[in-house]
């Protein structure tokens, strides 16, 4: 029996940052609730109801729990809090 490229990805860590701390994901489609719970586990220092945002290019681009993203490794966040100044 052959390994496809599928099976090799399936079973392949993910390792993205958050507020430039590494953290690795089982998987490579995740909410953003998933990413805050696997950053916490693995000590950077957030909280739940912080606001996760994806880098695209110079920009974020906020996430919502309920988000499901695709990641790939090097793929950057951020988690802050989330209050509202304006």
């Amino acid at each position: 029996m052959s390994t496809t490229a599928a099976d090799k990805t399936k079973n392949q860590v993910i390792t993205i940052t958050v507020n430039r701390k590494p953290v690795d994901l089982p998987e490579k489609h995740v909410t953003g609730l998933a990413i805050k719970e696997a950053a916490i586990a693995q000590g950077v220092a957030i909280q739940l109801d912080f606001q996760l945002s994806e880098k695209k290019g110079q920009k974020f681009r906020p996430i919502a729990d309920t988000d499901t993203v695709t990641v790939k490794t090097g793929d950057e966040f951020r988690a802050v809090t989330g209050e509202d100044n304006s």
